[in-house]
């Protein structure tokens, strides 16, 4: 949703010079540290650098499969039962990856092999769609894809894990009027930008849309 919420912002604002940088966890937060970016989007701020964050919507994550997966008509799995599958994951420290070690944490000896790695979430998404395995990611990476019929949201019991999605910006830098314009944008303006989760998830009734805070 990025692009898109950029795209919105430069046709209001075409006088501001923007770039994005994408980069999993890590090299965000690096970026933050090394004042390389001026503000992030992210799933969890950052606490190894002082930061200022502000909610712009809510980030579901959900558990992903190929459309004839023997799951896909499934309602109400188990935690239990989705811990047999084969997961393809993120690298140690994403965002993802933490969740999905909180939520399979009580399952015992699970978290101990927890599946194999790919270094970005369009590999994931290519390999799920190939029948490699399920995966854990964030409902608004798999849009196009769910909406396509090329992958479906699987029904497990405590999902979707609820997040948010923050601005992020280092509380000990300067606050320039470019970023000040663009935050304010987020918070008024951000989560229109994101999929409708109903849409994609239509186990939980109608459309729910990210809403700033």
């Amino acid at each position: 949703f990025a692009p898109r919420l950029m795209a919105g912002f430069m046709k209001e604002h075409p006088d501001i010079d923007m770039r994005l940088a994408i980069g999993n966890r890590a090299e965000t937060i690096n970026s933050l540290k090394n004042h390389d970016i001026d503000i992030a989007l992210m799933g969890r701020p950052a606490r190894e650098v002082p930061v200022r964050a502000s909610v712009f919507g809510d980030h579901p994550l959900v558990i992903i499969a190929p459309p004839d997966h023997p799951l896909a008509s499934a309602r109400e799995i188990s935690k239990e039962r989705i811990a047999e599958e084969h997961f393809l994951i993120r690298e140690p420290g994403s965002g993802t990856r933490i969740s999905l070690e909180i939520f399979l944490s009580d399952v015992p000896g699970r978290i101990d092999d927890l599946g194999v790695e790919m270094g970005s979430n369009e590999t994931i998404k290519q390999a799920v769609m190939a029948g490699l395995g399920i995966a854990f990611i964030s409902a608004h990476t798999i849009a196009a894809e769910t909406e396509a019929g090329r992958l479906v949201i699987l029904d497990v019991v405590g999902m979707p894990i609820r997040r948010q999605w923050f601005s992020v910006m280092r509380s000990d830098h300067a606050i320039s009027p470019a970023m000040a314009t663009f935050h304010d944008f987020l918070m008024r303006k951000g989560a229109m930008y994101l999929p409708l989760f109903g849409k994609l998830y239509p186990h939980e009734g109608p459309n729910i849309r990210g809403r700033a805070s």
